[in-house]
């Protein structure tokens, strides 16, 4: 990549374009129509909705709409008079009346939303006064204006304005006749106010994020089956699902997101739409961190999901550099360090994974999680090592001894290629699972047996292995969580006395559920009757370490499935993110020939 300039240091950087798009358009709607809704759910009366395309067409019964409607008749009148103003201006949308008017959220905040575009393309523009309009009807809703609010543009020029002055608005509180009798009264009582108001918000967004999470993760899921059970699906770039899936995994010509490109959602695209190469500073490290130059950065699960998930708006501090695990060459060692100006090294970048750092030509990397690298180990192997390796080692060592029967669901990707290559110098025999067109890497690796998950479901492929063998399994250690049966109905494959080690597959509600399920309902109510092991990898050098004398021995190495260019991480996002990579997928920051 060529030297950076003295001082300086070049890093991929992400930002999140974090939307609150319900809060955003109740703000809009509150300020057209100069009213106090909080909830979207509200809007299944229909009321508001119809005065929306009153202030369109200027031409609906305002006076028969019911603003303060309490039944369910009181609700399907209103949507009738919206349904005449539909067929009258040839408005191009079937109206589900019956889910809107259930007033649940999902369904109003997709009409809801698709009403706002046609605002923003038909609104004819000039002053509407909603209160005239309506007469005066709906300024007693209960619910409590918000305080302050953002409101959106029209796209037109000359756009209409709600009327009624300061104090209208969305962005108005609601009169009061009570008097406080003190500035502390008043302070605490705006407080309160702001409090709920952020609490409201906060559970309002934590129900659109599992909402749209889960659909778009259920069609990602249901293409992933559908092209591993059908390598042609794979092939044919013309396909339905093909075109679907380049529509879930799209991106976008370098790092940078456009700003037109900015929409509704918390991280459109993904992480990969989120990345730019920066220049920085050179990081001034403290006492206990080596500077370290970075030449390769292997990439894990834990780089994206947690900055995906709903947590990353608030655990991870924008703009951030992703990756975690690196290896490179020591500048300046830190304090009282055994380690030299010019070893190399390999490690966790940071000892928090949602901080991340690696992404960057020169790091400040605690000394408690960095390690040398053995001799014969290339940088861009040890780059692969330290999440993946120190999972499948923890995963397994404490529980397995030579002659264990040892099941591991997920063969083929970082962590289980490094899992066989463990259990195997313990002299344990190892099943993996994975795809027929990985069975062959997981032979080669020392895979005893090997289970397509393709051909058949793996519970009944684990129980006839079972039986072919005269022997359960002793140790299973799941890297993939691909179906919580395999926990629940583990004491159909398994002895008695077998762990259950579920590597945490990040903050999202699926395994959430999942883990707190598991360890609440007893087996006699349904529950699993195997002990479950949660493991989240902990990178210090004295877990490395084991790992290394494996790596020097020749027992254990890294299974590469592609090295990016440092100019293309997006990509190599994108590939980790596919679910289909064969090892640790890794970024070459400092250029071949240069380590």
């Amino acid at each position: 990549m060529g030297e950076s300039r003295q001082g300086y240091r070049k890093a991929i950087t992400r930002t999140h374009t974090n939307s609150a798009c319900r809060q955003e358009l109740l703000a809009w709607m509150n300020g057209l129509l100069q009213l106090n809704i909080t909830k979207v759910e509200q809007c299944g009366t229909g009321a508001a909705y119809c005065q929306i395309y009153d202030s369109i067409f200027l031409d609906l019964p305002m006076s028969r709409v019911k603003f303060n409607a309490n039944s369910e008749y009181q609700y399907l009148e209103n949507f009738k008079i919206l349904s005449n103003c539909f067929r009258k201006h040839h408005v191009d949308r079937p109206l589900t009346v019956e889910q809107l008017t259930k007033c649940k959220m999902q369904d109003n905040l997709e009409f809801l939303q698709w009403t706002k575009r046609y605002w923003d393309q038909y609104y004819p523009g000039g002053d509407y006064d909603a209160v005239a309009r309506r007469k005066g009807a709906g300024a007693s809703t209960p619910a409590p204006a918000p305080t302050s609010a953002r409101t959106s543009t029209s796209a037109n020029t000359g756009a209409r304005r709600p009327m009624g002055g300061a104090g209208a608005g969305a962005g108005a509180a609601p009169r009061t006749t009570s008097r406080q009798t003190g500035s502390g009264g008043q302070a605490s009582t705006q407080l309160q106010q702001k409090n709920a108001e952020l609490m409201e918000t906060v559970q309002g967004l934590e129900r659109e994020r599992d909402f749209y999470f889960s659909k778009l993760r259920d069609i990602e899921l249901l293409i992933q089956q559908a092209m591993e059970a059908d390598q042609a699906l794979e092939e044919d770039e013309g396909s339905l699902l093909k075109q679907i899936q380049t529509i879930l995994y799209s991106t976008e010509e370098g790092f940078e997101i456009p700003a037109e490109a900015e929409t509704e959602g918390a991280v459109e695209g993904g992480v990969e739409k989120n990345l730019k190469l920066a220049s920085e500073p050179l990081p001034r490290p403290k006492p206990d961190q080596h500077l370290v130059q970075v030449l390769a950065v292997g990439l894990n699960p834990v780089d994206i999901k947690p900055a995906e998930a709903f947590i990353g708006r608030f655990a991870v501090k924008k703009p951030a550099t992703p990756g975690f695990d690196f290896a490179g060459r020591i500048v300046t060692p830190a304090s009282g360090s055994k380690l030299k100006a010019g070893q190399l090294v390999y490690g966790a970048a940071n000892a928090n994974p949602l901080a991340g750092g690696a992404l960057a030509e020169y790091i400040a990397a605690p000394a408690a999680t960095v390690c040398s690298i053995p001799a014969g180990v290339s940088p861009l192997d040890a780059a692969g090592v330290p999440v993946a390796a120190i999972t499948a080692y923890s995963s397994l060592i404490p529980y397995i001894k030579a002659g264990s029967r040892v099941f591991l669901n997920g063969g083929s990707g970082g962590v289980g290629t490094y899992g066989i290559q463990i259990a195997k110098a313990v002299g344990a025999h190892v099943t993996v699972s994975c795809s027929g067109r990985n069975a062959e890497l997981c032979r080669s690796l020392g895979a005893d047996e090997v289970l397509d998950y393709t051909k058949r479901p793996l519970l009944a492929q684990l129980k006839d292995a079972v039986t072919a063998a005269r022997r359960p399994f002793d140790h299973v250690a799941d890297y993939v969580f691909s179906d919580p049966d395999l926990y629940y109905k583990a004491h159909t494959y398994t002895t008695s006395s077998a762990k259950f080690v579920e590597v945490a597959s990040g903050p999202n509600l699926p395994f959430i559920r999942f883990a707190l399920g598991a360890n609440i309902v007893p087996g006699v109510l349904g529950g699993g009757r195997r002990k479950l092991v949660i493991f989240v990898a902990d990178v210090k050098s004295e877990n490395l370490e084991p790992v290394s004398k494996l790596m020097a021995e020749g027992k254990v190495k890294t299974i590469t499935d592609q090295v990016f260019s440092f100019e293309n991480v997006a990509e190599a996002v994108k590939r980790l993110k596919t679910g289909r990579a064969t090892g640790k997928v890794i970024v070459d920051v400092a250029g071949k020939g240069q380590q």
